[in-house]
């Protein structure tokens, strides 16, 4: 399982966190000299951005790598990488799905630990998955159940 999470290579815009990790494997975009895009397509690695801009694929070239867009620049070094875990688990989950994304423009919107989406070809959300909230309903009348 460790090794499908390094077939995921980002990296990081300079409007979120510069950190950089192993596991999820991260870069920052202030180790390299060109832009985003650019960078993206030399290193061959996806890119992380909170600019809303790369929701439209009016600009971007064909031969660019996937594009993950977190819903805001002020979130947390920590959940940022938990994010990116849970998108990749849930990329990786079917191995013939993830080889198509590996040379494709596919985009996908991060609604920090809440939904994960894929923006489809009219700039609509298909949602992946939501984050699961664990929960305990306490019903009365229940016998043991505190009233």
């Amino acid at each position: 399982m460790l090794e499908e999470y390094r077939r995921i290579r980002w990296i990081i815009d300079g409007n979120l966190p510069q950190i950089e990790s192993v596991r999820p494997d991260v870069t920052p975009l202030s180790r390299y000299t060109d832009d985003l895009i650019t960078e993206a397509i030399k290193q061959k690695r996806w890119i992380l951005t909170s600019n809303r801009l790369f929701l439209r694929d009016s600009n971007i070239p064909s031969n660019c790598p996937p594009i993950g867009i977190v819903d805001s620049a002020s979130c947390s070094v920590e959940g940022l990488l938990r994010n990116l875990l849970h998108l990749e688990f849930r990329l990786l989950k079917r191995k013939e799905r993830y080889s198509q994304l590996i040379n494709s423009t596919e985009r996908f919107f991060i609604e920090m630990d809440r939904s994960t989406f894929k923006v489809n070809s009219k700039g609509g959300f298909e949602e992946l998955e939501s984050w699961k909230v664990p929960s305990f309903a306490i019903t009365q009348g229940v016998e043991g159940a505190p009233a």
